[in-house]
């Protein structure tokens, strides 16, 4: 089986099709889709075994701030993108489909999956090559060093990109 990827988001089995690697580039194409040098993105998860691998390949592409909010229904994750006033969010999860799946859909805003239009950009800047610099390391930070708390549980995790 492909990886699938459509405007209902990106499924695959972990490991197969949906890889670690896959996730550091969708992570960068969904950071750079916002088109905001120090954009915030809401992130959670469903509980499938894969789902915290994925997000921490998914941060090594955003050089932004990160608002984890862990294991969390899909309202509630779309709900964070509006309370955070974040400038998008993903959710990681494969929703109906076997535990060996997993996913992304990417949010907007107002925490609505993204339309059509702007899932096409996100696959189609995910399978453009990266420009130079664009894959450097990307120092990370976790709100109880470097940020105040949010309550609630969550926690922020600072992205700022080294020079190389």
């Amino acid at each position: 089986m492909a990886l699938v990827e459509s405007f209902s988001g990106i499924r695959g089995i972990f490991g197969k099709e949906l890889t670690e690697e896959i996730a550091v580039k969708y992570g960068r194409a969904f950071f750079e889709f916002l088109e905001k040098e120090k954009a915030k993105i809401v992130i959670g998860r469903d509980t499938r075994e894969s789902g915290e691998k994925l997000f921490n390949s998914l941060i090594k592409g955003i050089s932004g701030v990160v608002i984890d909010v862990g294991v969390a229904s899909t309202p509630v994750i779309e709900n964070c993108v509006r309370v955070f006033e974040a400038d998008g969010g993903i959710i990681i999860s494969a929703s109906h489909n076997e535990p060996e799946f997993n996913g992304f859909k990417f949010l907007d805003k107002f925490g609505a999956v993204v339309c059509a239009e702007n899932s096409e950009k996100i696959i189609k800047r995910m399978h453009e090559p990266l420009g130079i610099g664009i894959a450097t390391p990307l120092g990370i930070g976790f709100a109880n060093e470097t940020e105040e708390p949010l309550g609630m549980g969550f926690t922020i995790v600072n992205k700022e990109k080294e020079a190389v």
